[in-house]
């Protein structure tokens, strides 16, 4: 009976230290950091939520900075239902993300895994619905962050003007200026006479009637 009782307190302990340790943050370090900070700046919603946990609300926070400091992921923001500041270092495994497809939430990701960290999230978290679920999508899909932080819109490439040549200017001259000597321009050929001019030693006078 003693062996029973020892056995079934080990066994608790154990389970116990596992749900513990699931529930405490996961350190990262250097190439780990900088992966999740690379996924959290690829959206603009993220979702604090503990899978490992017995109770566990999901936060909707929409981010607006992320930094990495120390092998630590920061994230400034603001909780999208409450409107309360957020600013807080985040667990990889208890930060999820949104997928959106052809304009609609299709699943929620974890971060850490997306990280390409080994890592058990516990669950899967469900995508929200209703109200919520339309601010995310709003806010998921409204552009994306910097590494300063602060939203932005896919920027579009901004067309060159073609360099055109001022035919008024540079084609009227004859010669260009190099080295301080004049040298003429190439005229394709083409020969360019100077139209004589007339001119006369004899003076016309008018004639007296």
């Amino acid at each position: 009976m003693k062996k029973v009782l020892l056995l079934s307190t080990l066994l608790l302990s154990f389970v116990f230290v596992y749900a513990q340790d699931k529930t405490m943050p996961v350190e990262l370090n250097d190439s780990q950091a900088a992966s999740v900070a690379k996924v959290l700046r690829q959206h603009n919603i993220m979702i604090n939520f503990c899978g490992c946990c017995d109770r566990s609300t999901p936060e909707y926070i929409q981010i607006k900075k992320v930094t990495v400091e120390s092998n630590q992921v920061i994230v400034v923001g603001t909780n999208i239902v409450t409107n309360k500041e957020f600013n807080n270092i985040v667990d990889a495994v208890k930060t999820w993300v949104p997928l959106v497809v052809n304009g609609q939430i299709k699943q929620i990701d974890c971060v850490a895994v997306k990280a390409g960290i080994n890592c058990d999230p516990c669950t899967v978290l469900a995508a929200p619905r209703g109200e919520v679920a339309d601010k995310v999508l709003s806010i998921e899909k409204d552009g994306l962050l910097d590494y300063n932080g602060g939203n932005r819109s896919v920027e579009k490439p901004v067309a060159k003007p073609n360099k055109v040549k001022d035919l008024n200017v540079k084609e009227a001259k004859s010669t260009v200026i190099k080295d301080n000597k004049r040298t003429p321009l190439p005229n394709n050929g083409l020969e360019f006479k100077e139209p004589k001019r007339s001119h006369s030693s004899e003076i016309i006078k008018p004639q007296n009637k």
